[in-house]
């Protein structure tokens, strides 16, 4: 097994964590309009707690909303019990519809020779703190071309839907730079509030 290279250290050190607190809305709307894409925003909506519904149902991208919001949103999406592939291909489509810092580096950098998945990977700081107040990662060299992903204190990792979509997320995230991106989960490393993944593209 390669040496393991940190590249990105959680912010505030391993021992120094705080829960998310607030987080952008971009991200809510993006996976509104994956579900009405797929014509299930009425049994969302059935789902959805009555006293969120004007608070998620209404939000403007932009805005910063309290944690509690999207743990309601993510276990309403958690009650349609969604094939994991859909999952999945939600997490992809939020990262192609939200208007990311990731997002515009990557049409920026797309036309740029030499650039690889680790060049963008590289912005995920900037990404985490545009959408994230709380909450942590860090970002691991496991290969040359493979990385790992450690997610802490995340209020939502609970979520079922945000488990599998975070795959989704972070190939789409990284495909456009290289021919093929495998994004799987690390089980042993995940809790209520934690997730792991690993990256490896060719």
């Amino acid at each position: 097994m390669s040496a393991r290279e940190v590249v990105e250290p959680f912010a505030h050190g391993p021992l120094h964590r705080k829960e998310t607190t607030e987080f952008r809305s971009t991200w809510l709307a993006s996976s509104l309009r994956s579900l009405r894409q797929r014509e299930l925003i009425d049994a969302y909506r059935a789902q959805l707690p009555p006293a969120y519904h004007a608070q998620v149902l209404e939000s403007v991208a932009g805005q910063w909303l309290p944690v509690r919001v999207a743990v309601a949103h993510y276990a309403a999406i958690d009650g349609l019990r969604l094939p994991t592939k859909t999952a999945f291909e939600m997490g992809s489509e939020i990262q192609n519809h939200a208007q990311s810092l990731v997002a515009q580096v990557a049409v920026r950098m797309s036309r740029e020779v030499g650039v690889t998945p680790w060049t963008v990977l590289g912005q995920l700081r900037k990404l985490w703190d545009r959408t994230w107040r709380g909450g942590d990662f860090q970002l691991s060299k496991t290969g040359p071309k493979e990385a790992e992903l450690d997610v802490v204190a995340w209020t939502v990792a609970s979520s079922t839907y945000v488990h599998h979509s975070m795959r989704g997320v972070l190939e789409g995230i990284a495909a456009p730079f290289c021919t093929k991106v495998y994004a799987r989960d690390l089980p042993e490393r995940s809790s209520g509030t934690s997730l792991a993944f690993r990256i490896a593209w060719v």
